[in-house]
């Protein structure tokens, strides 16, 4: 089985089909940065993919990665981008952002 599929049928036939699998959960939250980088989440929140998304009303960009992410390393939004990361656990995205008190917007399911 993988994260987002699960096949289904007869092993001795191997007749059978794949049925994608689901979240039964969305969560949602926010995090702001000062020049450091933050966690979106320090709580464990599984999922199978959190969408990022800059404030629009940032005054810079943000940069999105793992742990130790900076402007060198991370994904770069500008005000209103967003960004898709196929994770199994928010806690594992952080944040920084350039200008003091710019930040982002996530969902998860």
């Amino acid at each position: 089985m993988g994260d987002f599929w699960q096949w289904k049928g007869d092993p001795a036939s191997g007749a059978g089909y794949v049925q994608l699998m689901g979240s039964n959960a969305l969560y949602t939250g926010q995090a702001y940065s000062s020049g450091t980088a933050v966690q979106l989440t320090s709580t464990s929140t599984p999922c199978h993919k959190c969408t990022v998304r800059a404030k629009h009303d940032n005054l810079d960009l943000v940069y999105v990665g793992a742990v130790g992410v900076t402007a060198l390393t991370g994904f770069a939004l500008s005000p209103g981008q967003e960004y898709t990361a196929l994770v199994n656990d928010v806690n594992l995205l952080y944040v920084i952002a350039i200008q003091n008190g710019d930040g982002v917007s996530w969902g998860a399911e």
